[in-house]
């Protein structure tokens, strides 16, 4: 009788975990700060070559993906973006027959039926991609010397 009631308990406990576990969701993944400046006016607009500085391009774009060094020994900051859009579309069409009929045979009642139905779904979608890379170098002393954009899409 003990072992059974244990055993009960246990189980009660099991699905108790379970179902408080189940319906958790992950956290939503945060934004890297200032990528979505990271096109091409944005750039235009915030970087000066000869003018503006590391810290004002990490406040305007976050982060660089890469950050190496030329030739020359100047300090190149990569920022590179990708992105993906769904776009879909979805047909449906349906239909249905049906019949019925009902009377009394005798004393009992009776009745009767025929059905059917029909349906047909379709669905076409497309996906697009692009992608901007930004190489910014910089002298010596922090100050953007050079930079380029490039911009894909397909």
């Amino acid at each position: 009788m003990r072992k059974a009631m244990l055993s009960r308990v246990l189980l009660g406990v099991v699905l108790v975990q379970f179902a408080l576990t189940s319906c958790r969701t992950a956290p939503p993944s945060l934004p890297q700060a200032g990528r979505s400046n990271l096109k091409p006016g944005m750039v235009q607009q915030r970087v000066k070559v000869g003018e503006t500085n590391q810290t004002e391009v990490l406040e305007a774009f976050g982060a660089p993906n890469i950050v190496t060094r030329d030739r020359a020994g100047q300090e190149v900051w990569t920022y590179d973006v990708q992105s993906t859009s769904h776009t879909g579309a979805t047909t449906s069409r349906g239909g249905g027959l049906g019949a019925a009929a009902a009377g009394v045979a005798g004393s009992v009642p009776i009745a009767g039926g025929v059905g059917g139905s029909g349906s047909k779904s379709t669905s076409a979608g497309m996906v697009s991609s692009s992608t901007f890379t930004l190489i910014i170098k910089f002298d010596e002393n922090q100050i953007v010397s050079d930079y380029k954009m490039q911009s894909t899409a397909f």
